[in-house]
């Protein structure tokens, strides 16, 4: 018979995977905005994927929790890997429709002068036929683009109309949202409507123009696609309230939740295992008080883009906003 007071008995390691799955469902459920008006049985959810999360070993968890934050349909929501890369567990359709609909070489095709980059190559910009100023913002999420804004708009100042590209944006931060659109405004403007879960409102400050510098004033059209996302979108809703300013395209892509650091929550957390996944926890509506989650920005003019035109240097959108400046 084996003595049994020399054996050192371990306890059973704790299921690291389903801890992590847990504390992502809770995460969720705690702060979600939009679990009741994107129509998402949440509990229902848990019941579905919970036994995967408990057979779940080694790298499997990434799979059980693409899965379950899929089904959120939020382009926002992301998780990362122990290696660092960044997983998107959803692309909403018009992203992925439009994803190839804006093309820099369509559009050098209808400049005379060479376009100039700027930003560090996430702004370019230019004068095109007709007088019309041009600007492609590709990104609102680098402080270096409000660098060489200065030069940017001193550029297009004398310009009879101007085209603000913001096709296939991918977001950025509010600070160089607002910079950007105080070259535009000419008084405060109320900022987009935000709320926390169960429609708790709050705050932000009001847009203001900026007095010491140049703002333009003359006719605007602001390109948008599906593509346009986030912080694009936003830029979008708020131009859109200028009376000098036109959207054309087609809609966006429809991100309009988010997060802060800590104002009110920041949307960035850490499960038990120190995996990191960003879910957003404030909802952004348009001014006509429509979540812009799913639904996005609409234009005031559909132009569509195809594949077709494109293959024939045709840009759609490009050629309407110009003829709209040029009338």
């Amino acid at each position: 018979m084996l003595a049994c007071e020399g054996l050192i008995v371990k306890p059973a390691e704790s299921n690291r995977n389903l801890a992590d799955f847990e504390s992502t469902w809770q995460r969720v459920d705690e702060f979600y905005p939009l679990l009741e008006e994107k129509g998402i049985d949440w509990d229902s959810v848990y019941q579905k994927f919970r036994p995967e999360a408990e057979l779940a070993r080694g790298d499997e968890i990434y799979q059980i929790l693409n899965d379950l934050l899929k089904e959120l349909k939020d382009p926002h929501i992301y998780f990362q890997t122990d290696g660092g890369g960044l997983v998107y567990p959803y692309k909403s359709y018009r992203m992925m429709r439009d994803r190839h609909s804006y093309s820099p070489e369509l559009v050098r095709g209808y400049v005379d002068e060479e376009l100039i980059l700027a930003g560090r190559e996430r702004m370019e910009y230019c004068i095109l036929p007709g007088n019309i100023g041009y600007i492609y913002l590709s990104t609102f999420d680098y402080d270096y683009l409000m660098e060489d804004l200065d030069a940017v708009m001193d550029h297009v100042k004398d310009t009879d109309g101007l085209i603000i590209d913001v096709r296939n944006n991918d977001g950025g931060e509010t600070d160089n949202m607002r910079i950007i659109t105080s070259r535009f405004i000419e008084s405060p403007l109320e900022f987009l409507q935000g709320s926390l879960k169960g429609g708790v409102p709050y705050d932000d400050p009001p847009l203001e123009p900026d007095y010491s510098k140049y703002r333009y004033t003359n006719a605007v059209v602001v390109l948008i696609n599906g593509a346009t996302f986030s912080m694009g979108e936003l830029f979008s809703e708020v131009m859109k309230q200028l009376p000098n300013v036109t959207l054309v395209g087609d809609t966006t892509a429809g991100g309009g939740n988010s997060g802060f650091d800590g104002i009110p929550l920041s949307k960035e957390y850490y499960l038990p295992s120190g995996k990191l996944i960003i879910v957003p926890t404030t909802s952004t509506s348009r001014y006509d008080g429509v979540p812009i989650e799913w639904n996005g920005i609409p234009p005031d003019t559909r132009i569509t883009q195809d594949d077709q035109g494109a293959q024939l240097g045709i840009d759609n959108q490009l050629e309407h906003a110009m003829e709209l400046l040029t009338q």
